[in-house]
């Protein structure tokens, strides 16, 4: 360490070759084969590989030479890593660790690393770009925001929420107690609860003009504080509505169960593609981009440009396969 002791790892405990009694409790790793590794950052912070149990941490001040206190933080897939076996450890000249794991390669910026004190089970929803203050979730007891501290504040105490829309101002929230529009202040606090009248609804999205869309049996935009039926043109194919995303020119797409994916612009409603012409099997996502709409499925990932889909799964990007989340920033 930066005070010249070495460190050595036996079983289970971090020890010092020194004269005195400190020890640290890791994980052990029972999978065969895998290397134990530990790294020292610029910090002094002790990172630690090896283990089945994720990647440890010990922070600096552990290594005091008087210090007899201090513990392991770990990070496990809970803190974005791809998996809990860790197996290699690298620390860049920018600070960066970079972890290998038995599902890939993964990056930590310790500056931007929280850990909060209360963690729960993040359950439907993500509001936010990487130009948003804030960024919105809903876990079992509601609406979080997560602000540039990375703390979970609950904004919003409301059980057994399905569907969360919206940007950093106004958010449409969607669960078993009710339907509310959150009016929001400049710091993502909530200024406003208005309910919301109208059916039920499964699925909602925020287009570029700020108009909310909902969908279940229909699709549904939000006029005032109700959800109003938009009218469904003769001979559009019937049935529930299963996914509604903005696709950022104005208009709305919309899947329907067994029929295919739509767009509605201007009150004109368009069949893009059908259900049988899907390539990427049951769809987990979609993300609008400037060079077309990608859709996430878990078997793989495809892309519509406005005239044709077309499967990326194979060779463009085949490490994307079974993914089931994607966010677009806002840098594209």
């Amino acid at each position: 360490d930066r005070h010249g002791i070495v460190w050595r790892r036996t079983g289970t405990q971090i020890l010092p070759l020194d004269r005195t009694a400190r020890a640290y409790r890791i994980g052990t790793a029972t999978t065969p084969y895998v290397v134990e590794r530990m790294i020292f950052d610029h910090d002094g912070n002790l990172w630690i590989a090896g283990q089945d149990s994720g990647l440890g941490r010990l922070s600096a001040t552990a290594f005091q030479p008087a210090s007899a206190t201090g513990r392991v933080e770990l990070f496990t897939e809970k803190q974005g890593l791809t998996a809990a076996l860790t197996t290699a450890l690298l620390e860049d000249r920018e600070g960066n660790i970079w972890v290998g794991t038995e599902s890939g390669l993964d990056r930590f910026s310790p500056s931007n690393i929280a850990q909060p004190a209360q963690t729960e089970a993040i359950v439907s929803g993500f509001v936010g770009s990487a130009s948003s203050r804030n960024l919105f979730v809903v876990g079992l007891s509601g609406v979080y925001r997560i602000g540039q501290s990375g703390v979970p504040v609950l904004v919003f105490p409301q059980p057994d929420i399905g569907v969360l829309c919206g940007d950093d101002r106004r958010l449409l929230v969607v669960g078993m107690q009710g339907k509310y529009l959150l009016d929001l202040d400049p710091a993502g606090n909530l200024a406003k609860v208005t309910p919301v009248l109208g059916p039920m609804s499964i699925t909602c999205t925020m287009d570029k003009a700020g108009v909310l869309w909902a969908g279940f049996e229909q699709i549904y935009r939000l006029v005032g504080r109700r959800l109003q039926p938009v009218a469904k043109p003769s001979g559009t194919p019937a049935g529930s509505i299963h996914r509604v995303r903005s696709d950022g020119a104005g208009g709305v797409l919309f899947g329907r169960i067994g029929q295919g994916v739509s767009r509605l612009r201007d009150g004109v409603e368009t069949l893009l593609w059908r259900s049988k012409d899907q390539m990427t099997g049951r769809t987990a996502t979609w993300v609008p981009t400037d060079r077309g709409l990608l859709i996430v499925g878990d078997q793989g990932l495809a892309r519509y440009d406005g005239k044709r889909l077309q499967s990326l799964r194979d060779r463009t990007y085949p490490f994307l396969a079974g993914l089931t989340g994607l966010l677009q920033t806002a840098d594209g």
